[in-house]
């Protein structure tokens, strides 16, 4: 891709020995010998775009569709399904052929342009090196005469020393490309080198930095082993199928896959890892029954020497799902792709054809920007979710219980996951095959290298996720947001209830939300020129000080006000809350799609206005002030803005598009009507006081005051009244409900001399029947009559 591409000057280096000849007939006729990949739609797309599809087309066998036998069905029982509805056809072969083809291509066609180095391992030693102007690496000698990944040595212990640490020789690229498969060797080095770049750190510049690069490692909860199994089809039976049966118990399950055209099929028995048949040197009488029993099918296909070969070889294992996040690059020149980053078992065909994909995106992300740095960036954009998500889906679907099903839906595509930890795979770099490490520069030769960090495989590591330059934004702009929307919500209900505590009718209430409504109509339309002219980083900084600023007006409410002033006070420190409403907002909807936590402030900033009104603004503030150095310190200045010229007013206000005016109308109505009922009418019906709430039988004195709930003491009558309607007592008109005849005017037992009864607190002088009048309540309101 990059000697293709642009011209680069490439050195490619592999841990491995040279792979056999593409066209060695000698070495492919074992067909158990080598592992099997499928190269879909995606895996074809990318050789194509790379020029060297044709050449590994050649050494492919096409896989049409496949046949499946359901659990006890006979051997004449099985299902065939042809694949017609696919823009291609899965095309099979071994991997080391593909990586034969690809080692072929490079020779013929860009013999001055990439060179192959073989039997060397790379260890990183600074990603920053000169001013992060290049990759600081150690490139040493390994032993040649270990065997290329196949199913005969994959059992081999790992951590045997094959490389020789006293050649070390050190080197500088210009980019590291890192496809060292599950080796992860860059990947490990990246991992230790951000753990001690974040130790050495103050907590605001890690809040800056963003998360920890890291490998997630999952404990394999359904491990199985495997062994190949070379056979031969009839002729009866085609020839390019894909096999696959399993038993009931979901015990033994087999795949195979085409070798060649010929009929030669290379099976997987995949066994679990504690089952008699999985251990090297099983007994072969006991294999042949498992096979007639459960596999009849394929027994018959089967000699006694090639059941006693596979009884007798070690098992070959599943690699643990794997995934790198936050991010796919350490610094400015280094990427990591192929099973580095994503690592998943061979049941869901999608390992060669993601790593293939890896090497399209990130030559499409050199092409569309201008430096290493912006390159690296944007290909980790594009590629950490999907990396992510695609090792998290086929775990889940590989859950305990479940494993069996796949082999039944999906083919097993023995692909180059099976890439173990003897070394480092390589590949050429137009071919994107996993499992090598290639460093790359511009106009001169350039090396590569890393160190091996051992983790064990249980480990789980932590880290905070999100930190690559597409996630940190929705991470950051979604706490802030939702921060804002609580403060939102609780500085309506704070606003409310203490007026209505003071007495303000819903009315004089109401007058105080005008301008935070009409100041975020017109600042909804303001804020989105604003952003996309400077940014939503400033939208939203704006939107949390002018957050700040309409709370810490609030604390200015005095007390001995009137009426008058406090209105226009509140409605002017509403203002702000307004428009900063609207532009937080604009961050929240346009990057994250959030809904609020709206109802939370409600409730919140209610219950707190029952403790103290200056505990639930101080409250609210310092929620702001949490959510504040998220915004000044974690997003980018270039967020949000246009990338083409502005939207100027009169293409704003359209005119012309009926839909668009009709759903502009019905919108309106949609939130006058929600609002004309919702945000005065109903917390001032619900908050008004009962019959028994208003007082010890509803009387008081302006001297006493016992009234409650907002109710104030009428001095006329010596009564508790509720000046807003629908809640207290007032003189009106009888409501249905609960009803208690009182006197329409007792007086209060300091002002009249009656008597008070000293257990209740009631007054005991009987009322006057010629002076009585119903009260009657409904729910929370109750009215009263004259007589």
């Amino acid at each position: 891709m990059l000697a293709r591409t642009f011209s680069y000057k490439v050195k490619v280096y592999e841990r491995l020995p040279p792979p056999p000849s593409p066209q060695d007939e000698s070495v492919w006729n074992d067909v158990a010998k080598f592992y099997l990949i499928g190269l879909g739609e995606r895996g074809q797309a990318a050789l194509t775009e790379f020029g060297v599809w044709e050449d590994v087309e050649a050494c492919c066998t096409a896989v049409p569709g496949r046949m499946d036998w359901a659990p006890d069905a006979g051997p004449d029982e099985g299902v065939e399904r042809i694949f017609t509805d696919r823009p291609v056809q899965t095309q099979v072969l071994p991997r080391d052929k593909l990586v034969g083809a690809l080692h072929q291509h490079i020779l013929k066609n860009y013999p001055d342009r990439i060179e192959l180095e073989y039997g060397k391992e790379v260890i990183p030693i600074d990603f920053d090196n000169d001013g992060s102007s290049s990759v600081l690496i150690g490139v040493t000698d390994c032993d040649t005469n270990i065997l290329r990944d196949t199913p005969s040595n994959v059992a081999q212990d790992v951590s045997e020393e094959l490389c020789d640490a006293d050649s070390l020789e050190l080197l500088t690229a210009k980019l590291l490309i890192a496809a060292d498969g599950t080796q992860r060797t860059i990947a490990n080095g990246m991992e230790k080198a951000d753990k001690e770049k974040r130790a050495a750190m103050s907590f605001m510049e890690r809040v800056r930095y963003g998360p920890s690069f890291h490998i997630k490692r999952y404990v394999d909860d359904n491990q199985r082993i495997y062994k190949t199994v070379p056979m031969k089809v009839p002729s009866k039976w085609r020839a390019d199928l894909n096999y696959s049966a399993r038993s009931k118990d979901g015990r033994i399950l087999f795949d195979s896959l085409p070798a060649d055209a010929h009929g030669n099929q290379c099976g997987a028995l995949l066994l679990k890892r504690q089952d008699e048949l999985a251990q090297e040197n099983s007994d072969p009488k006991k294999l042949r029954e498992a096979f007639d029993e459960v596999l009849p099918q394929f027994s018959a296909l089967l000699s006694d020497e090639v059941i006693e070969t596979v009884a007798k070889k070690p098992p070959s294992f599943l690699p643990s799902f794997r995934y790198a996040a936050p991010r796919l690059n350490q610094g400015d020149r280094t990427v990591v792709l192929g099973d580095a980053i994503h690592t998943v078992k061979p049941y869901f065909g999608l390992g060669a054809n993601s790593a293939l994909e890896d090497v399209q995106i990130l030559k499409r992300s050199i092409e569309s920007t201008d430096t290493m740095k912006e390159a690296t960036e944007l290909f980790s954009q594009q590629r950490a979710d999907e990396s992510k998500a695609l090792v998290q889906i086929s775990r889940e679907l590989d859950r305990p219980g479940v494993l069996g099903v796949f082999t039944f839906i999906l083919p097993l595509v023995v692909d180059s996951i099976f890439n173990k930890e003897e070394g480092n795979r390589s590949m050429a770099d137009d071919g994107g095959e996993e499992g090598d490490v290639a460093a790359l520069e511009k106009e001169e030769a350039c090396d590569a290298t890393a160190e091996q960090t051992a983790v064990p495989e249980e480990e789980d590591i932590k880290g905070w996720g999100f930190s690559d330059p597409r996630l940190r934004p929705f991470v950051i702009i979604s706490i802030t947001y939702l921060l804002f929307t609580v403060t939102d919500g609780a500085i309506r209900m704070i606003v409310l209830l203490h007026a209505y505590n003071k007495s303000f009718s819903a009315l004089e209430v109401a007058v105080m939300f005008t301008l935070y409504e009409l100041a975020g109509v017109f600042t909804n339309l303001a804020a989105g020129m604003m952003g996309a002219r400077w940014g939503i980083r400033l939208t939203l900084i704006m939107g949390l000080c002018l957050q700040i600023l309409s709370y810490g007006l609030l604390f200015g409410w005095q007390d001995d006000w009137s009426k008058s002033q406090a209105i226009v006070y509140v409605t002017i420190a509403q203002m702000f809350a307004g428009i900063a409403k609207d532009l937080t907002k604009l961050g929240g909807k346009t990057v994250t799609k959030l809904n609020s936590l709206k109802g939370v402030g409600y409730f919140l900033g209610s219950a707190l206005l029952e403790v103290s009104y200056e505990l639930a603004l101080g409250f609210m503030i310092g929620l702001i002030v949490i959510a504040m150095p998220f915004a000044v310190f974690g997003l980018s200045k270039d967020l949000g803005t246009a990338k083409k010229k502005n939207s100027s007013l009169k293409e704003i206000f359209v005119f012309d598009n009926y839909n668009l005016n009709v759903l502009s109308l019905a919108r309106l109505f949609l939130f006058a009507s929600r609002d004309f009922w919702f945000e005065v009418p109903l917390p001032f019906y619900l908050r008004s006081p009962n019959c028994n709430e208003l007082g010890p039988e509803y009387t008081c004195s302006p001297e006493d005051d016992s009234c409650t709930r907002g109710a104030v003491c009428d001095p006329s009558v010596d009564f508790c009244t509720n000046v807003n309607t629908g809640g207290g007592l007032r003189r009106a008109r009888p409501r249905s409900g609960c009803s208690r005849r009182i006197p329409w005017r007792i007086h209060h037992p300091v002002r009249s001399g009656s008597e008070l009864d000293a257990a209740t607190g009631h007054r005991t002088a009987e009322p006057d029947p010629t002076q009585q009048s119903s009260l009657k309540c409904s729910g929370g309101s109750s009215t009263a009559t004259p007589p």
